[in-house]
This record gives structure tokens, sequence and C-alpha cells, in this order.
């Protein structure tokens, strides 16, 4: 089935407009209102808005030229109502006493319930989902097994709940982990753990390893999914009361249907314990990391090779530019060896030969002097060095040393030239510590991006 079948195809457009804020703003209240009553009138819902919205929806302005706003705040809170309702969040009717009423499909109920989950920190209580597991099944075998098949579905439906919050929880750790792996000062690293970390760890992590432990429940619940399995009056009246239900057609299906639950059910509560087990290895891992990084922080911030880094780090801002000018004297340093661009030829025995006379070359003038040295220097233009890493980059954003080929001295000095002239081109360049072998060339380690 198409999701837009179900839903209207304007919905979401709303919740990526300019007041989208008010707009979710405008859903919570109306959300809170229906927990309140069976029913609210549309006077209702405008009341409650404006009490609670005021400020906000005084800032709106019509996002349809054609449709004009009062300047005061009924006519906004309207205006907001009504485009909950063009939108299809909302719908109307008129009742017995004449009076609109607004109704929330069900489908709208759903997604508000779940965007307001989003927005609020409640614990997350694993065991509640193994426990009511727990007591759906054996309520309904104490009980002459009445509601047996309603007790597998529930069941089932919790365990289905408990998984997904256990990987839910698993990967967030993850993005916690890979979070503080991208931060570079003590004091972000500090802020993320203790005020972002901490918080999610009280009310996500610690309830799955404090309270009642899943576990406590693991062995009842296989227990009584054997029993169901096992007996076979019990499992006949199971899929009795799965027949009678309505929710399938044909006995061969309800069987397969029932037994896949059941025994995902029983795998799912046999592997639990590996599951929170890879949980705690994920909180492991960011805690250790974390202690890493603030040591290394702490330790590199106090050696001159930390302070020197920094220095690197923000040395293509002005003022530091500035200052490093002012007041450091920095030489470029290289050395040849077997290595480099330069290659040793073996010794050989070698005949003298007859000396090659010296042609003098006459120069009529100082133009011919000045026509040969623009030539020279037109060899190497801004343009053909600009081709030189455009075809080096092709479409890439970002290529490293890792990336580049040098296949002869010609390509060596554009690509040194391409360096020097940094400022001129539509790259830049972030230079690492160390270097690159590349062929007979040796080069630095350096990341170029072409600029924003």
């Amino acid at each position: 089935m198409n999701l837009f079948d179900i839903i209207p195809e304007n919905l979401f457009s709303i919740l990526s407009s300019k007041y989208k804020k008010i707009y979710i703003d405008a859903l919570f209240i109306i959300r809170e209102c229906f927990k309140q009553e069976m029913s609210l009138s549309k006077e209702q819902i405008v009341i409650a808005m404006e009490s609670k919205l005021e400020d906000e929806v005084l800032q709106i302005s019509s996002e349809n030229e054609e449709e004009r706003i009062e300047d005061n705040l009924s006519s906004k809170v309207y205006y907001v109502l009504r485009r909950l309702i063009w939108a299809g969040w909302l719908e109307t009717e008129i009742q017995d006493n004449f009076e609109e009423y607004v109704i929330l499909p069900d489908y709208s109920i759903e997604i508000i319930d779940l965007l307001y989950a989003l927005t609020t920190k409640n614990n997350l209580e694993y065991n509640a989902y193994a426990y009511m597991t727990y007591a759906s099944l054996k309520t309904a075998i104490d009980s002459d097994n009445r509601q047996l098949y309603r007790a597998i579905l529930s069941s089932y439906n919790n365990t289905s709940k408990l998984v997904s919050s256990i990987k839910s929880l698993h990967h967030n750790l993850g993005r916690y982990y890979r979070k503080i792996t991208d931060i570079e000062s003590i004091n972000s690293v500090l802020a993320e753990h203790f005020d972002n970390y901490k918080e999610y760890i009280d009310k996500k992590y610690h309830p799955l390893k404090t309270d009642d432990p899943v576990d406590m429940y693991k062995v009842p619940i296989q227990k009584m999914v054997d029993q169901i399995l096992g007996q076979d009056s019990l499992f006949k009246e199971l899929i009795r009361q799965a027949m009678n239900s309505g929710d399938f057609k044909e006995e061969d299906t309800a069987k397969s249907e029932i037994i896949t639950m059941l025994n995902k059910m029983q795998d799912v509560y046999g592997n639990i314990g590996r599951q929170i087990s890879m949980v705690d290895k994920r909180n492991t891992d960011y805690i250790r990391a974390t202690n890493r990084k603030i040591g290394y922080m702490l330790t590199s911030d106090k050696e001159l090779k930390g302070k020197l880094v920094r220095i690197l780090k923000n040395s293509k801002k002005e003022p530091v530019l500035v200052q490093m000018s002012e007041s450091l004297s920095i030489y470029g340093q290289r050395y040849l060896d077997r290595d480099s661009i330069f290659i040793r030829n073996s010794k050989s025995d070698k005949k003298q030969g007859k000396p090659l006379e010296i042609q003098e070359v006459a120069i009529d003038s100082k133009e011919d002097l000045n026509e040969f040295g623009i030539k020279i220097q037109n060899s190497y233009t801004l343009k053909r060095i600009q081709d030189y890493m455009k075809n080096m980059m092709s479409e890439k954003p970002i290529i490293t040393t890792n990336d580049i080929t040098i296949q002869n001295d010609e390509e060596f000095i554009l690509f040194i030239l391409a360096t020097i002239n940094e400022e001129k081109n539509f790259y830049e360049i972030e230079y690492k510590d160390d270097y690159i072998q590349k062929g007979n060339y040796q080069l630095p380690n350096m990341v170029i991006k072409k600029k924003e």
C-alpha cells in the first residue's frame, strides 16, 4: 500500500516551512487538549493556543500572498489552525449543536505522539517490556487459556519493542563515540561527556543495568513458550483462538505465523545476554576513548609539540600569521639521497672524449633577454597550473597526497607551483606532519580541498 494513500501529500510540508516550530508547538498543544477531553470545539483549541503561543504567533505573516491576516492574536491563531487543517493534520466536523469541532485522524495522533516522544527524555524501562511479556503469558496460561492468542500477540509486540530499544541504545552509543573523536577542545570534550552523554546514559543505559534486570524474566518466558509449543492441546487451543479472531483465513497460515512468533521470542530471550554485552562494550569503548582524549589533550597542551600543533592549525588566521611573521625565523630544510629527484649515476669506466666547442651566442639587446624570460615564465602560467589541479582533482571535492600521481619532473614542477600559488586558486591545502614517497619524489602529506 502506498503511504500517501493513507496520509495527505501536504502533511509534512508545514514542518519544513518558515514557521515549522510554531506549527509543531501548536500540534503538541492540541495533543495535550485531547488527552484531557473526549472532544474539543474549534473555539476551545483557539483559546488554548492563544494562551500558550501568544509571543510566537504574533510574529507570523501569511505564507500565501493571496491570503491576508489581520495583525492581531486571534486572526493569527486561526491562520495557524487553517494551515494545520489544509496540511491534513486536523479535520473538522459540525455536530448537532451546529458548533464546529476539531478531529485528529488516526495517522495524525500516532505521528504527533512519535514527535512528542522524541522531544522528551523519559527513562527507557527495558525490564517493563520483559515483565509485560511474562505477565501476558502467565495470566493467559493460568486463566484456562481463554486469552492465549491475545497474550501471544501482546508478548510478541513487547519482545519486538525490547529488541528495538536495545539496538537503538547500541547505535546511539556509537554516535557519541564518533562525536567524541571529532572534538578538538578539551572543554568541549568535558561538556559533551558530562552534559550530554551522562544525561543520555542516566536515561537510557542505567535502566538496562539496574532495577529488575531483563535476565530475571528470561528463563520463565522461555519455559512458557516451550510449554505452548510442546503441549498439543494448548497449541490447538491457540490456533482455534487465532482463527476465531479473523486475523487468518487458513489454518496452515495461522500455524506458520504463530510458530514464527514463538520461535522469535525464544531466540530473543536466548540471545538477550549477548546483546546487552555488546551495549556494555560500546559504553566501555566510549569511556576509554574519552579518557584517552582528555589525557592526550592535557598532556599535549603542556608539551612543545602540542603548542606547535595548535599554532600550525591556526596559522591561516590573519592575527596568528602576523604574530608568527614578527616572532619567528623559519628556514626551509631539504636533503638529497638516492630516492630524491637526483639519482646518482653508478660509476663506470669511460674514456675521455673530444671536448665540445663553446659556441658564443650573440645577444643583440636587453629586449631579447626580456623576451626569453617571458617565454620561460609563460611556460608555467597560472592557467596551466589550474588545469593541472583540475585534472588531478577531477570531480572530487577532496584529495590527499596518496591520490596524486607524478610521472616526470614537469608534473613535479607544476605540483610545486600549485602549492605555492594556493591563495590564487580554487583550492586550499592542509599540511600534515609527515611525508609520502611517490616514486622518485618525496611529497608532504597534505589534504587538498576545493574552496567553498
